[in-house]
């Protein structure tokens, strides 16, 4: 029952921080007229979270691997509950993007550490179900605020927004406080193997996982972050039925981060990476094909959803099989590699946004780098 309990509460913590972080996406057409921004500078925004992300990735899950993974995560988690509130008094763009990048400082708390936390209660056999089931906690967040926000948005303003999701986050915070300090005790004492980073980095399987990984942000920083602009400014879709969008994506993604990796659990993770690599590369490549026509965009986002529901807790399980010893230190610095590529990503996404004045081309060149991160993966080989 107390596993049950931790789980529920990994579960809760990844809706509630997951669901901020892409709450950005879902706000940004308004945040974007309000402050007159352009597509690179929305774009550096979502980058500022992500600096800080791929700063902080290593950072937390050393720490966590050195020290206590349930202090880690409590600090951390209060630091993005934080930052979310102080982007509801965001009166110009830099206090946006100082907030976001608060926001991504904490994050990585919310994602390796838990991961591992969760695997030392529940062991290994069941490792790719346990974190799909953490998973599904940010995509059903997404969901369900892609359909709330807008009418928070319509009744309360955007502002109102971030400070119900920050104090939610410094509740769950307070919660965990409790949950995650009796569940610590039962592992206490099992010894933690010393992180041999110059191992790490000589090992191929790294650099083959690390590099698709950092590569695949680039395909899917579109579609999360911009599809809503794209719909409601470029296609001309209201508003609420352009941020249904994101609820088509995330819902679908729950159906893949649910299904997908207990198949990877019997056919293994590097097949089912591939599948989920090409698969979203496809999608994003014909999003722009289709037009502003919206049973299209609807098939194609779902179907994107279920994919990208599958990814990340794939990945994640694949850092247990590859390098089980290290887990969380692996999956940070992979962290960092595939911020890096969302930092990138998004800034040039927005950048040849502006320049060509519509998103095909940014949509095009994403699916290149997915289609890109698949051939890395051929030759991935279990040591």
């Amino acid at each position: 029952m107390k596993k049950l309990i931790v789980l529920f509460m990994a579960f809760i913590t990844t809706l509630f921080t997951f669901g901020t972080m892409y709450s950005f996406g879902i706000l940004l057409p308004i945040i974007i007229n309000e402050f007159e921004l352009t597509k690179f500078e929305a774009g550096l925004i979502i980058a500022s979270n992500s600096i800080a992300y791929a700063i902080f990735a290593p950072i937390i899950s050393y720490l966590a691997d050195r020290k206590s993974e349930e202090k880690v995560i409590i600090i951390f988690l209060a630091i993005t509950g934080i930052g979310t509130l102080i982007m509801g008094f965001s009166n110009n763009k830099w206090i946006i993007c100082l907030s976001y990048a608060i926001i991504g400082a904490g994050l990585p708390a919310a994602w390796a550490p838990l991961i591992s936390f969760l695997q030392k209660s529940f062991g290994r056999k069941i490792r790719g179900t346990v974190i799909g089931i953490m998973s599904s906690g940010d995509y059903i967040g997404y969901g369900l605020l892609s359909f709330i926000l807008p009418l928070l948005v319509y009744n309360y303003g955007w502002r109102f927004c971030w400070y119900i999701l920050g104090i939610f986050i410094l509740i769950i915070t307070i919660i965990n406080k409790f949950v995650f300090k009796h569940e610590y005790k039962e592992y206490n004492n099992l010894i933690e193997p010393k992180v041999n980073y110059h191992k790490i980095f000589k090992t191929r399987n790294f650099w083959i996982i690390g590099i698709s990984y950092m590569l695949m942000a680039f395909t899917i920083t579109g579609p999360l972050n911009f599809i809503v602009t794209y719909a409601n400014l470029e296609i001309g879709i209201s508003y609420s039925s352009s941020a249904a969008l994101s609820g088509i994506i995330a819902f679908n993604a729950l159906i893949g981060t649910l299904i997908l990796p207990l198949i990877s659990d019997i056919t293994g993770r590097k097949i089912m990476m591939i599948i989920c690599n090409i698969s979203l590369g496809l999608c994003v490549f014909a999003i722009p094909i289709v037009g502003s026509y919206l049973r299209m965009i609807i098939i194609l986002s779902a179907i994107f959803g279920i994919f990208y529901g599958g990814f990340y807790p794939i990945y994640a399980a694949g850092g247990s099989d590859y390098f089980p010893k290290n887990t969380t230190t692996v999956l940070g610095l992979w962290g960092a590699l595939h911020c890096i590529g969302l930092v990138i990503g998004s800034s040039i996404f927005g950048l040849i946004t502006d320049v060509t004045k519509s998103f095909h081309t940014s949509f095009y060149i994403s699916a290149l780098f997915g289609i890109i991160a698949t051939i890395l993966l051929i030759p991935l080989r279990r040591s």
